[in-house]
């Protein structure tokens, strides 16, 4: 499908992508020997304004079923920091991705025999309160397959509800919830026939444990980024693993109080997060390499969700 214009910006807090964390990892990007790739300054509408968008991949069989996957996320699902740029690499994505080092869900769904258009709901800083608005700007982009042609959707949102400045700003258990049975109904009323698959939310806090030794990850965390995993206070990531697992619990909870939707059994949240899994650019979302890890994990629970009766 060719490219289509950007939409109107998706109001969020983006947590994942501040100014200031941009600025630094721009000027890494340009000092990083072997990289060719020109890096967007950190004023561009790329870097600061990122939105939803819909694109197609990877290549379909040219006689398999139609299958339109939606993809609902934040920045994991954007590919932000993932390859060499420091905004969305979309290529990358472990959802929508095309790049065959991460054989994404995309992908994976061409090579089981279907011919795929991915609709990305996503942008860098989201939360999981704004999936449903998320997934609105998605489908009004011009071009766009109508909504009730969706079959399959991936949620995963949930890093930037625990990344705040402080444990008080943490969303919580009960305001996630409600969040994600807000989306779960709204997903039901648009693509009553889509399966839906609730990814669990990768373990960030591990990222202090395998990477803060790093004089580099110490530079880029020190803006300001996930303070409550990077800031360098126990007691505020002790605060946020706590969140963490008080939101996969109802994650689960919520997930099984919806027809049609189940989650990943927590395979994403079980990834273990190591150096290799981390951006070389902010030592915290995940490389192409890590990308991968969270494609191989959902996919069990997309190949449980397919819809009856299709090729596969």
């Amino acid at each position: 499908m060719t490219p289509r214009p950007t939409p109107a910006p998706v109001p969020s807090r983006t947590a994942l992508a501040l100014p200031a964390v941009l600025v630094l990892l721009a000027a890494l990007a340009a000092c990083s020997p072997g990289s060719d790739t020109e890096t967007p300054p950190a004023s561009s509408p790329a870097a600061t304004d990122a939105a939803p968008s819909t694109t197609s991949t990877p290549a379909p069989a040219p006689t398999g079923e139609p299958l339109v996957l939606l993809a609902v996320g934040d920045s994991l699902t954007t590919g932000f920091a993932s390859c060499a740029t420091v905004v969305g690499c979309q290529a990358v994505s472990w959802a929508v991705g095309t790049d065959p080092e991460v054989d994404s869900i995309g992908t994976r769904l061409g090579g089981a025999g279907y011919a795929v258009t991915t609709v990305e709901a996503a942008v860098e800083g989201a939360r999981m309160a704004e999936g449903v608005e998320l997934v609105d700007a998605a489908f009004a982009e011009p071009g766009a397959p109508g909504a009730a042609d969706v079959d399959v959707v991936t949620v995963l949102l949930g890093a930037n509800d625990v990344c705040e400045d402080s444990p008080a700003s943490m969303t919580t258990a009960a305001d996630y919830g409600v969040a994600l049975g807000a989306l779960l109904d709204h997903v039901a009323s648009i693509a009553p026939d889509a399966g839906v698959v609730v990814a669990s939310i990768p373990h960030v806090t591990s990222v202090w444990d395998v990477a803060s030794g790093d004089p580099e990850a110490a530079q880029v965390w020190g803006t300001g980024l996930c303070s409550t995993v990077l800031g360098g206070d126990a007691a505020a990531r002790a605060a946020a693993d706590e969140r963490l697992t008080e939101l996969q619990a109802v994650a689960v909870a919520t997930c099984a109080e919806h027809p049609g939707c189940r989650t990943d059994d927590g395979a994403v949240a079980a990834v273990p997060v190591t150096t290799a899994w981390l951006s070389t650019f902010d030592h915290f979302h995940p490389s192409v390499l890590g990308q991968a890890a969270l494609a191989e994990a959902v996919w069990p629970a997309v190949e449980s969700a397919l819809p009856a009766g299709t090729a596969g």
